[in-house]
């Protein structure tokens, strides 16, 4: 078993009070329901109105974040910021084969003294990374079709996204 995971679904762009398919995305964003959990806890805090309302755009680019960081070094630090007033911001700490992960305050927002140093493997965490990054690339495409699959290109070539990879893994999921 996986000492994190990453889910996403029920994509969607437009505003919060007017939803509306991804096909519709254009220049915009693009949100959905993101779980991210470590060691079987969900990360808090997620998303401006909810758990669905999570900003695909700036997750796809914090997870290419983690992996540039993270990739070669044995301990480094990432932090990331969502950029919503009154949102947390997520610490991810690597020591070795072990990732820490912590709820920082910023803003309005409180601490989540329980979500302090959560621990999960390197491994795993680079294995959900990958997955992740190749269900969102589904997902956009399935659900927008063109135009998902044109917001996919441009956060993807912005992100300097390693696109052999997420095809590695999207291609091993198919095969199983």
């Amino acid at each position: 078993m996986s000492s994190v995971s990453i889910a996403v679904a029920d994509p969607w762009t437009g505003s919060f009070d007017e939803r509306e398919p991804v096909r519709a995305v254009g220049d915009g964003h693009v949100h959905a329901r993101l779980t991210l959990r470590v060691a079987g806890r969900p990360l808090p805090g997620l998303g401006f109105f909810g758990p669905d309302d999570v900003c695909l755009d700036h997750w796809l680019a914090a997870f290419c974040e983690l992996r540039e960081t993270f990739e070669g070094r044995a301990s480094a630090e990432c932090v990331i910021d969502d950029h919503e007033q009154g949102s947390n911001k997520y610490r991810f700490r690597r020591e070795g084969a072990r990732v820490f992960v912590s709820v920082i305050p910023y803003g309005s927002s409180q601490p989540d003294p329980g979500f302090h140093d959560v621990e999960c493997l390197t491994a795993d965490l680079f294995t959900e990374i990958d997955a992740a990054l190749a269900a969102i690339e589904a997902l956009a495409i399935r659900e927008g079709g063109d135009a998902g699959e044109h917001w996919w290109r441009d956060l993807a070539m912005g992100a300097h996204l390693d696109r052999d990879r997420v095809l590695q893994v999207s291609s091993a999921d198919e095969e199983e």
